[in-house]
C-alpha cells in the first residue's frame, strides 16, 4: 500500500514521515496568509475577525512547538534507558548468598524506568576519561544528568541481545547530594565529583578529564544548576 501511495503524482514520492509532518507545516502558511489579507483588509468587523484567528494560531503554534518538544525528550529518555545496563544485585553483591527462593527475584532490575517519568528530562549527557589513583587516564565514563539524576556510567557494550551501550556503575544520585570541585591544573581540565548519603557519607569520588576547559566548566554550571555543590 506504501509503495502505491508513494507513486502517486499527488505524493511527489515523498515518505510517510514527509506526509505527517505537512500538516504541522501548514499551521505557519495559513498564518502567514491571514496577516497578508489582514494587510488588504479594511473593513473593521473582518479585520477583527482575522486578528483573532491569528492569535489563535500563534497560540496553536506555541502549542504544536511544546508538544513537538516533548515528543523529542520523550523518544530520548527511551533510547537512554534502553542503552543503559543495570547490573542484577547478583553482579553487584558477588560474595553474597542468593537463596533460591530469590534467584528469579534478582535477576532484573526493574528501575530502569525511572529514567523515562514523566516529570524527568535531560540536562546534559558526556563522555569523560576517569584517573586511576595515579592521574593517569584508565576508563571511559559516560555521564547523564537529569534534572533530578546524575547517572554515573561505564562505557561499554555487552555482547547480549540487546546492544546496550554503557553500564551502570552505582545507584543514580541526587544531585542535591553530590559535592564538585575543580582542580587547579592548567594543562588538564579536571572535574571531581564526591557523591554523599544523606547523613553527609562521602559515598564515592570521580577524577575526570574532560575534553576541554569549556566543556568542563558547562558540566561545572550544569551540575550546580541541578542542585549540586560547589568544593
Amino acid at each position: 500500500y506504501l509503495r502505491v501511495c508513494r507513486t502517486a503524482p499527488s505524493v511527489q514520492r515523498s515518505d510517510i514521515n514527509d506526509l505527517l509532518i505537512a500538516p504541522m507545516q501548514h499551521q505557519c502558511h495559513y498564518k502567514l496568509l491571514l496577516e497578508n489579507v489582514l494587510k488588504r483588509c479594511s473593513e473593521p468587523n473582518h479585520r477583527s475577525i482575522l486578528s483573532s484567528a491569528i492569535k489563535a494560531f500563534v497560540v496553536s503554534l506555541k502549542e504544536l512547538d511544546s508538544a513537538i518538544a516533548a515528543h523529542k525528550t520523550s523518544l530520548e529518555l527511551v533510547d537512554l534507558r534502553d542503552s543503559i545496563y543495570w547490573p542484577p544485585v547478583t553482579q553487584i553483591s558477588l560474595d553474597a548468598y542468593v537463596p533460591q527462593s530469590l534467584s528469579d527475584y534478582t535477576q532484573l532490575q526493574t528501575c530502569p524506568s525511572v529514567i523515562t517519568s514523566s516529570d524527568r528530562y535531560l540536562r546534559l549527557q558526556g563522555t569523560f576519561k576517569q584517573l586511576d589513583s595515579k592521574g593517569r587516564p584508565y576508563m571511559d565514563i559516560h555521564l547523564v544528568l537529569m534534572n533530578d539524576l546524575l547517572l554515573i556510567t561505564e562505557v561499554k557494550n555487552h555482547s547480549n541481545k540487546k546492544s546496550y551501550r554503557y553500564t551502570l556503575l552505582q545507584q543514580p544520585f541526587d544531585p542535591n547530594y553530590i559535592s564538585v570541585h575543580r582542580p587547579f591544573d592548567p594543562l588538564r581540565p579536571i572535574l571531581v565529583i564526591l557523591p554523599h548519603s544523606v547523613l553527609g557519607q562521602q559515598l564515592s569520588i570521580y577524577s575526570l578529564l574532560s575534553t576541554s576547559q569549556e566543556e568542563r566548566d558547562k558540566w561545572i554550571t550544569s551540575l550546580l544548576a541541578a542542585g549540586a555543590k560547589f568544593i
